[in-house]
Order: structure tokens, then C-alpha cells, then sequence
């Protein structure tokens, strides 16, 4: 909900990454945030399947960093999951 207040106040549509978001709380930010009019970039732990999708594995530091430039929020959704490991 503070993620969805602070970026409510924005006119633009913003170019948003979020991990996370096959998950309950990424899937419903990513869906409120497509319905304002965002574009969502969904970082993976698999192959990606869509232009939508960025590899992310963050236990081997690897990022398709290039897929990021020009974001304007990158959201952590996934924080629990990735304290437990």
C-alpha cells in the first residue's frame, strides 16, 4: 500500500521493476500498477518468456542490467524469500 501511495502521485505513467511479482503482494502491486497505465518490468528466476521479463538470480549476482536502464522504481517484493535463503 505505501509503494501504491507514493507512486499514486505521479501524472506519468512510470517504467517499473519488480521482483517478486508472480507472488501475492508482486502480483497485486504489478496489477495495480498496469492498470494506472506503468510498464512493468518483472524480474525472473527462470528464463524469461516475455519482453516483459528480466532475469534477475541475486545468489549469483546476476542481472540483465542493460533491460533496467531508464527504470524509474525498482520494487523488492520478494524480501521474505530472500532472508531465508
Amino acid at each position: 500500500r505505501f509503494v501504491l501511495q507514493v507512486l499514486r502521485g505521479q501524472a506519468m505513467s512510470r517504467r517499473v521493476a519488480v521482483s517478486g511479482a508472480s507472488g501475492l503482494i508482486g502480483g497485486a502491486l504489478c496489477r495495480a500498477l498496469e492498470q494506472r497505465g506503468d510498464t512493468i518490468l518483472r524480474l525472473v528466476r527462470r528464463s524469461t518468456r516475455s519482453a516483459d521479463e528480466v532475469f534477475w538470480d541475486w545468489r549469483d549476482d546476476r542481472l540483465e542490467y542493460p533491460q533496467l536502464e531508464g527504470i524509474d522504481a525498482f520494487v523488492l517484493s520478494d524480501f521474505c524469500t530472500m532472508a531465508k535463503s
